[in-house]
This record gives structure tokens, sequence and C-alpha cells, in this order.
């Protein structure tokens, strides 16, 4: 056993040198506080981190990161919730920018599901009671930003649950009006539907 290391310690030192140049001159004790061999792999290791910094490629734990933050906003894109709010927002400017748009969100949805002449009473009924929606909950959030200039903390607590029911009618009311309109709807327009009027909906 004892030839057997006298052998391969040569070769394992040689391996460093080879291996990394950055290695040649090795402290008289390094061999001792670890062995060749392990000296070899910490320097391969190195080397691979080096080469991916240089080339500007992240680590597996930023890629992952990175990656999150990408699905996260596009998350927030498809549910048509303005950047800079977390989750489904929860401020006075909460879907303003849904509400502002909600006529030419209406337009482009009742062209998606291809709504036909026997199903425009229950259109009519769920884009009735979208738009109310939206009217109520402009005038709920104005309401919600006066409240908010009060010094009482009791006049803005109330102002925020009288803003959170005005947003629940609105939520119950549309939910009420599309599933009639979805009742009516067939297999393909159900599909289209399952996509585009939740997260619609939900902005509310």
């Amino acid at each position: 056993m004892a030839r057997f290391f006298a052998w391969m310690g040569p070769i394992a030192l040689g391996a460093v040198a080879i291996a990394s140049p950055s290695h040649a001159a090795v402290p008289a004790n390094a061999g001792l506080s670890r062995p060749p061999f392990v000296l070899v792999a910490d320097d391969m290791v190195g080397g691979m981190q080096d080469r991916h910094r240089g080339m500007g490629m992240p680590d597996r734990q930023g890629m992952g990161m990175g990656m999150q933050d990408r699905m996260s906003t596009m998350e927030r894109q498809r549910m048509g919730v303005p950047q800079g709010h977390g989750g489904m927002g929860m401020g006075p400017g909460m879907g303003g920018q849904t509400l502002d748009r909600l006529d030419g969100r209406l337009a482009f949805l009742h062209a998606e599901l291809r709504i036909t002449q026997q199903q425009m009473p229950a259109w009519d009924a769920f884009a009735t009671a979208l738009r109310g929606a939206r009217d109520h909950l402009a005038e709920a959030r104005t309401a919600l930003q006066d409240g908010e200039k009060a010094s009482d903390p009791l006049g803005r607590l109330d102002a925020y649950e009288r803003h959170m029911a005005a947003r629940l009618k609105a939520l119950h009311d549309s939910r009420i009006a599309f599933a009639k309109l979805y009742g009516t709807l067939d297999d393909e327009q159900k599909r289209t539907a399952n996509e585009l009027v939740v997260p619609l909906l939900s902005s509310l």
C-alpha cells in the first residue's frame, strides 16, 4: 500500500500542474492538508465556473430566479394586472387600467367568442353588468382616495371597507350575468371564455 501511494503521488501532482497553470507553484503544505486528486477536482470545478462567468453565463440559482421573475411578469400581464402591483393589487388604483379600457376589452371578447344573434340578449346583460361595475368601482375608488387623505385612521379604514364592498358587489353582479351568458355558449366558445373571461372579472 505504501508503494502504491508512493507511485501515485508524482502522477497526481503532475496532473495538478497540467490541469491548471495557476497551481504550478504548490505550497509546501498543500499536499498534506488536501490530497492531490482533490486539488485536481477543485481546479476543474473552479475553471468551469470562471469560464461561465467570463462568458456572462449566470449560475443555476441566478437562472432560476430570473426565469421565475419573467414568469411572474408574464402571469401579471396575462391577468391584466398593471405592472408594479403584487398579485391582484390592493390600492386605490386597483384594476383602474382594466376598467378604463373595458369597452375595448368587451369588443375584443365579443369578437373572440363569436357571439351569435341568439346569444345577444345574454351578452348585452353581461356587458351592461360590467359597465355598471366599472362606473360603481370608479366612484368607490375616488371615495377611497379621498378617504386616505383623512388624518383619522378609522375614517381611512371605513373608506377602504366601503371600497372592498363595492368590489365584491361588482364581482358578484358580473359573475351572475356571466353565468347566464356561459349557459348559452357552445363548447368552443366555452373554451375561449375559460381563457379570457376569468382574468377580466378577477381584475375588478
